[in-house]
């Protein structure tokens, strides 16, 4: 059986180990020669494979240490409530006013020594986790802006605010309108209850004089 040539053996190294490109790449040349005028310089497949790889790690890197970033900002939220709410509760009643003396004493309040120990614990740890937090941020790949990558963001941005802002003025519009419909419906609602009064009373004056007179008539017919 024949045996793969050194160019076969070299590539099939490279696609099991892409990290390793630059060295079997260099055995395969100085086994084989430089590369043919007909293909060029073209970066072989283990090459490309490699800078895959690498741009995959990375990647990979960065989401790990957004993460990290989050749990850590997470932690210091927690921190920072948990110190106000042993100052809030552990706090003794201080007097602010001279004029005023305190006259309540708050009863789950801690020793002047024991609550200014506490306090200086949860500051080293707030201090700390904020520089932990400052470094691990600058660990991040920096976000490079330019008015060139900016723009384009900031004129959609522009464009809806302009859509927006018109949408707001057409509500208002027609809010404004309503209203000048509602308040002329309500004046002439005024305007017509003296007349509807002054109908309603002559009607039961007819109707009165009707009942009258058909009373009269009535008794007219009894004698």
């Amino acid at each position: 059986m024949s045996q793969p040539s050194p160019t076969t053996a070299g590539h099939l190294a490279a696609l099991r180990h892409p990290l390793q490109n630059v060295a079997i790449n260099s055995s395969t040349t100085s086994s084989n020669g430089p590369a043919s005028a007909e293909t060029g310089p073209v970066p072989s497949p283990s090459t490309a494979m490699a800078q895959q790889y690498a741009a995959l790690v990375e990647h990979i890197s960065n989401r790990d240490r957004i993460t990290v970033l989050q749990d850590q900002i997470e932690g210091f939220a927690t921190k920072l409530h948990d110190a106000t709410a042993y100052m809030n509760v552990r706090a003794a009643m201080a007097v602010v006013n001279p004029q005023f003396p305190v006259t309540r004493v708050n009863v789950n309040s801690e020793e002047e020594e024991t609550f200014k120990r506490n306090l200086d614990d949860f500051a080293r740890d707030i201090t700390q986790r904020t520089k932990d937090i400052c470094a691990l941020i600058d660990t991040l790949p920096p976000v490079l802006a330019t008015p060139e990558t900016f723009q384009p963001a900031f004129d959609r941005l522009d464009a809806e605010h302009g859509v927006a802002l018109d949408e707001l003025k057409q509500s208002i519009t027609v809010g404004e309108r309503m209203l000048d419909a509602i308040r002329r419906t309500e004046q002439t609602i005024l305007d017509a209850e003296p007349q509807f009064a002054q109908g309603h009373d002559a009607a039961v004056g007819v109707a009165g004089s009707l009942s009258e007179q058909g009373a009269a008539t009535g008794s007219g017919n009894v004698h």
